[in-house]
């Protein structure tokens, strides 16, 4: 929407007028006022009329010399809203500035018109010094004589928008400055301007299309491929295709993007063949004008493949212990359509191991279950294209030592107290850092019989053994006595490499006495002739007694008593028989058999 070109406004002035150029066609319904802003903020209004005409009544408000009003026109339609750009008008003293006589008003500087412009914009320098109350505005008179104008900005510039009026190439344009001072008006020198075609046909015409770069092609590619680099600024509303002619005549194109400027040609149902050349060009169309890059030319290849190289591959340093093998290869380029490469490690033993080289040429070949100890690791890379492989030169790597794992020191564990009756062994070690990666710690505890059992060592250094048979790792009957001698060292297991530590020794001691059962009461005295081999008595409690400085102890078993023992009898072991018991029984069958063979001889008598 037009800015509002207004009159001065003098001290004493009541009303402010001035004019604005309403565009045409007016959308239906439409609606336009224009809202004066007061120096204390207040606002007053007034309807335009329908020949742009300004009239507003500033009120009660009293125009006081240098007193700055700002003015916009105002378009409604519906619940819409539409402001034009704030004009601002300073009151000026009742009468033109006696300097204003003699003060000329320089001719302005249009800037060029083109054809399709929707504004006229120029500039004019503005004598000084500036007669106070002066004000001015550009005038343009188009071919059909409508007169347009804009106020001019305080540093002289000035846009005046055309509306619905469309130049044409060729129209002639005259544009003045005219300057106002307490009612008089004086007008520059006026200034013609002819319209310039198009700026963008003009921009099209000088445009140049630069030829496309064009990557190898070979006789089984399926795609030419290549860039185009545009010349910036592009024109806009231009298009682009790249267009590629065959060896035998024919065209196949596609668009291309100005941005990224990527070629890619699909042959189809074309099949290029070696020696054959093809000739690209890119052609840019606007408005109807097209216009056409010099042409790129290529040769075809033959296949990319028969002339194919495999890189070797770069492998890291590979240490004893590993499991992982890593390395990389340069794969050339251009790679042939569907071709796959494949790392191949064979190992000292004759293993062969495969993995897939991705995209990038990255290698990594997991070595599973296979332990890397010393000797050379033999790699290569294997090409597959169209069921035929192409291997590069092998590359032999030797197994480096792992030097932190033969650095490693492990250390002697402690042992906590061991007591009859106890299902595991326990202890703790304290394990140096850093710890080689990949290093696993096992405890190994050696009882009194030589056989051993076994306990993992957790993260903390913390382990376990268990000597119950049912869940030991290495079986053994052995039951451990007061007084049995039972060692433990750390060993570390690293890509094979086993290596044990300093061991340590810890004496069994007797059933734990913070642990006790229910205590049990003393029975009656038994009887017996000192001979230490009478049982006692069954009871809930058992019995105790002395006889001759014998002393006999029994506990309810079952509900029946259990032998008891003298001082200084030596006491069983778990899995140990009661021999007295059974050698009494002995002598009472011999003794039975023996009367019933005396029986039966009287008996014949």
């Amino acid at each position: 929407m037009a800015a509002p070109v207004l009159n001065p406004v003098h001290v004493g002035d009541t009303t402010l007028t001035g004019n604005v150029t309403l565009n045409t066609p007016i959308p239906t319904g439409t609606t336009f006022k224009v809202v004066v802003t007061l120096p204390d903020g207040s606002k007053v209004n007034a309807i335009v009329g329908v020949d742009g005409n300004i009239s507003v009544s500033l009120g009660s408000y009293t125009a006081v010399a240098g007193d700055t009003l700002s003015n916009v026109v105002e378009a409604t339609n519906g619940t819409a809203t539409k402001l034009s750009t704030p004009v601002t008008s300073i009151v000026q003293t009742a009468l033109p500035d006696p300097a204003w006589a003699a003060y000329t008003v320089a001719p302005p500087v249009v800037s060029p018109v083109h054809e399709g412009d929707t504004t006229i914009t120029g500039k004019v320098t503005l004598t000084t010094p500036i007669p106070n109350g002066s004000s001015f505005t550009a005038l343009v008179t188009l071919p059909n004589g409508t007169v347009i104008q804009a106020q001019v900005n305080p540093d002289g510039t000035f846009t005046v928008a055309l509306g619905d009026n469309i130049l044409k190439e060729g129209d002639s344009l005259s544009t003045i400055v005219q300057g106002i001072n307490g009612g008089v008006t004086k007008d520059s020198t006026p200034v013609t301007s002819i319209v310039e075609p198009s700026t963008s046909e003009t921009e099209w015409n000088n445009y140049v299309i630069t030829a496309p770069t064009i990557n190898q092609v070979h006789e089984e590619d399926l795609i030419l491929t290549g860039s185009e680099t545009f010349p910036t600024p592009v024109p806009a509303g231009a298009t682009f295709v790249a267009v590629v002619t065959l060896a035998d005549g024919s065209t196949i194109e596609v668009p291309v993007s100005t941005t990224d400027g990527v070629i890619s040609i699909p042959f189809g149902a074309k099949k290029v063949k070696k020696n054959d050349i093809l000739s690209i060009v890119i052609r840019g169309t606007k408005a109807g004008v097209t216009k056409e890059s010099l042409p790129t030319s290529t040769t075809v290849l033959a296949s990319a493949w028969e002339d194919y190289v495999v890189s070797s591959p770069v492998i890291d340093p590979i240490h004893a212990g590993d499991k992982t093998i890593i390395g990389s290869v340069i794969l050339n380029q251009p790679v042939p359509a569907d071709t796959s490469f494949t790392a191949i490690v064979t190992l000292l033993d004759g293993t062969v191991i495969t993995a897939p080289v991705d995209s990038n040429g990255h290698i990594s070949v997991d070595l599973g279950d296979n332990v890397l100890t010393s000797g050379d690791v033999t790699i290569v890379v294997e090409a597959t294209h169209g069921g035929e492989t192409k291997e590069s030169t092998p590359v032999t790597s030797t197994i480096l030592p792992n030097e932190a794992w033969d650095a490693y020191v492990i250390t002697k564990p402690v042992i906590n107290a061991i007591h009859v009756g106890d299902k595991f062994v326990t202890g703790k070690v304290t394990l140096n850092t850093p710890i080689p990666e990949g290093t696993v710690f096992t405890a190994i505890i050696t009882l009194p019989d030589g056989s051993t059992i076994e306990g993992s060592v957790a993260e903390d250094g913390t382990f376990k053994a268990a000597l119950t048979p049912v869940t030991r790792a290495i079986l053994s009957n052995y039951v451990l006595k007061v007084g049995d001698q039972v060692t433990a060292l750390i060993e570390g297991v690293n890509g094979g490499d086993v290596k044990e530590g300093p061991s340590a020794s810890t004496i069994v001691l007797a059933v734990d006495t913070n642990n006790q059962g229910t205590p049990v009461t003393p029975g009656k005295p038994g009887s017996g002739n000192g001979t230490g081999t009478t049982p006692g008595k069954p009871g809930n409690l058992g019995t105790s007694g002395t006889t001759n400085g014998g002393k006999y102890t029994t506990t309810k078993v079952n509900g029946k008593g259990s032998k008891g023992y003298k001082n200084g009898d030596s006491y069983p072991q778990t899995g140990e028989q009661n021999n007295s018991l059974f050698s009494y029984l002995g002598f009472l069958t011999l003794g039975s058999a023996a009367l019933l063979f005396l029986r039966k001889k009287f008996a014949k008598k």
